[in-house]
């Protein structure tokens, strides 16, 4: 089911050479880029003689949205490398915006337009709602477009050649601006697109439900819208027939979409209250864990703070005896120390008693010694002065022998 988004992955625009796709490409781009693009980040467009621009898939991509130009179908040396562009864009499976890009001829859209929207449709039968720009419209075809009118060129491009049910398109009418017209890579600031952009709805397409486009086809395709659109421009009755039974399938088939909308949007909604519920129900159930985890934890800091006075009471017991240790410790240090100075004092008196002693027998011996030695010199000066004295008493006596006998 389609769904209105702001942004798409993938943005693709089809249409035939002239139609002016790549340069709305442009205009996008540069419309969702703060920065002026570069050449490089640019789709070719401009004047081409002979074959459009744009002649193989061009893909770019900017701000994480995949911009895809596809070649036109109607230029029949390149419709099979076309074809193939197309096929191969459409099936790159994921969200898409489809656009087509048409331009009018005397007020009535081209059956090669027509042609090549059918191709399409029929390949990726899963594009159920599309958008269509009609490119280039002058100011006068713009003045004169009225309700009637716009449902004219929405039947005209909503025309099927299988009898199938037609997907649903949203138009947007384009003037012609003058100073993009032939301009090479132009952009310029068209604020309708923006708007449509955002209503165009969006997609999924498979890459396993696209078929190949049946490029063969196209000349029959064209031939036929041909003949269809002369029909109705010669039969203004056949057209206004038409007219109402595409404006009554396209009300119905909107009314069908709103309903499926509606429906969408109810399943959403309850859905949503299941899920509100569901996230009540795990919030209630979180918030009791929490609690719980709460309860536990507060339980854990009691039990934790308990034990932590514990161990500080008995910190501070092993605290308190370690002081009365260390204080009997001090003590016993401090009285071995206070025994240990008395006992130098005392062995340092003793040693000096003991010197003293020793000095006091030196001096003794000293003393003793002199005086021996005095007695000795004494000794030896009585006994020199005896043998003196006795020697001058012999000689005296010999001399008094002497003389007495001599």
């Amino acid at each position: 089911m389609a769904t209105n988004i702001e942004v798409m992955p993938y943005l693709l625009t089809a249409g035939n050479p002239g139609s002016g796709k790549s340069t709305i490409l442009n205009c996008v781009m540069q419309m969702r880029n703060s920065k002026l693009l570069r050449e490089d980040q640019k789709f070719l467009s401009g004047v081409s003689f002979g074959s459009g621009m744009t002649y193989q898939l061009d893909v770019k991509e900017l701000n994480g949205i995949v911009y895809m130009d596809t070649p036109g179908l109607d230029d029949i040396d390149k419709r099979k490398q076309a074809a193939e562009a197309i096929t191969q864009a459409l099936k790159r499976d994921g969200s898409y915006q489809i656009i087509f890009v048409v331009t009018l001829e005397s007020g009535r859209v081209k059956p090669a337009d027509i042609a090549t929207i059918n191709l399409i449709l029929d390949s990726a039968r899963e594009i159920t709602s599309y958008g269509v720009i009609f490119n280039k419209m002058s100011k006068a075809a713009l003045r004169m477009l009225d309700k009637q009118g716009k449902q004219a060129l929405l039947t005209q491009v909503s025309a099927r050649y299988r009898q199938e049910d037609k997907p649903l398109p949203l138009a947007l009418y384009l003037r012609k601006y003058e100073d993009l017209e032939d301009e090479e890579n132009a952009v310029a600031e068209i604020l309708e697109l923006e708007d449509f952009l955002l209503r165009l709805p969006t997609i999924e397409i498979h890459s396993q439900n696209v078929n190949k486009i049946k490029e063969n086809e196209y000349d029959q395709l064209k031939d036929h819208f041909q003949k269809l659109t002369d029909a109705w421009r010669k039969d203004k009755e056949l057209m206004l027939q038409q007219m109402a039974r595409d404006k009554e399938y396209f009300e119905r088939k909107t009314e069908q979409l709103r309903v499926e909308a509606e429906q969408q949007r109810q399943r959403d909604k309850m859905e949503m209250e299941r899920q509100g519920m569901r996230f009540q129900q795990q919030m209630y159930a979180t918030q009791k864990r929490h609690e719980e985890v709460m309860g536990e934890a507060k339980r854990q800091r009691d039990e934790e703070r308990e034990r932590h006075k514990e161990t500080e009471r008995q910190h501070r017991k092993e605290t308190d005896q370690i002081t009365a240790v260390l204080n009997q410790a001090r003590q016993t240090i401090a009285e071995q120390q206070q025994q240990a100075r008395e006992e130098e004092i005392r062995k340092a008196y003793a040693k000096e008693m003991e010197d003293e002693r020793i000095k006091h027998q030196e001096e003794l011996r000293r003393r003793t010694r002199e005086e021996d030695e005095r007695r000795e010199r004494d000794d030896r000066e009585r006994q020199r002065e005896a043998e003196k004295k006795k020697s001058e008493e012999g000689g005296l006596l010999q001399n008094f022998v002497n003389k007495i006998f001599f």
